[in-house]
């Protein structure tokens, strides 16, 4: 789409400006929980953040967007694993495993998902999932690394194929939120008092954890369980060009909350500078 090369050339930018405030500052984990935070909450997509090396990989932080498309808040799911969503829904087992396994490696993992909201709707959801390791044990040399999940509504679709550019979106919107964590973990080290509880050194720039991908793409699976009766729809009907058009602007949205982030490392660096 358009605004890729844009948002690619400002991201890369932002790497630049802040990589040097970020090497070797020394933080807490609770610190980092704090950063994913603030980076994530105003974001104009839907994004949750899990820490997969806590006892059943709670939900850290989620974005405003998240409770938008779900009707849980914040204050009720932080904490919890996010297999709430999943209350009384057939699972494709297949999906589960992989996804079981994505959430103990950080391999990158996508399918679509039968869900349910707060209100009992169900509704389908294109998952992915990527872990993102942002630092390292100075001891033990351990990763310090967390689960980064995009999700978004595809129920329109019916017994459609998700396109597969809108696989490269959901690539993009990722890149973004770790554009977002350099920002906010930098200001966060820079900003805290080191202390015997800063027991982790920032990586240059957070890194995506290795392996293949993992998930089946299909949405056949999961729509009869919304939709029994569902027919398909021809190529290039209204379902797919309205998550086209909400791809679209959510990419829009990515590309111009990036200038505002890019505006925020030159600050920094002019106040590291001076």
């Amino acid at each position: 789409m358009a605004v890729r090369p844009a948002f690619d050339r400002i991201t890369s930018q932002q790497a630049d400006v802040h990589m040097d405030a970020a090497v070797g500052q020394a933080v807490s984990e609770a610190v980092v929980t704090q950063a994913f935070k603030s980076a994530v909450q105003e974001c104009k997509f839907c994004v949750t953040v899990a820490n997969p090396q806590s006892e059943d990989s709670p939900l850290i932080a989620v974005s405003e967007e998240f409770e938008t498309m779900t009707g849980f808040s914040r204050h009720e799911i932080l904490g919890v694993n996010c297999r709430f969503l999943n209350q009384g829904v057939d699972m494709n087992p297949q999906d589960l495993v992989h996804l079981r396994e994505a959430s103990a490696t950080g391999a990158p993992f996508t399918a679509i998902f039968p869900n349910r909201k707060r209100s009992g709707e169900l509704f389908l959801n294109l998952l992915d999932v990527r872990g993102l390791t942002v630092a390292r044990n100075k001891k033990t040399g351990e990763d310090l690394w967390y689960l980064i999940g995009i999700q978004a509504d595809v129920s329109e679709l019916g017994e459609e194929q998700v396109p597969d550019d809108h696989f490269a979106e959901l690539q993009m919107m990722s890149d973004f939120i770790r554009d977002r964590i350099i920002t906010e973990l930098s200001e966060y080290a820079l900003s805290t008092d080191i202390g015997t509880s800063s027991s982790f050194d920032l990586l240059p720039t957070p890194e995506w954890r290795p392996g293949a991908r993992l998930g089946s793409r299909q949405l056949s699976a999961a729509a009869p369980v919304l939709r029994p009766a569902s027919k398909p729809r021809s190529r290039g009907s209204q379902g797919t060009m309205g998550l086209q058009q909400r791809m679209l602007g959510l990419s829009a949205a990515v590309a111009i909350g990036a200038f505002g982030v890019a505006s925020l490392f030159f600050l920094l660096r002019r106040r590291l500078r001076s």
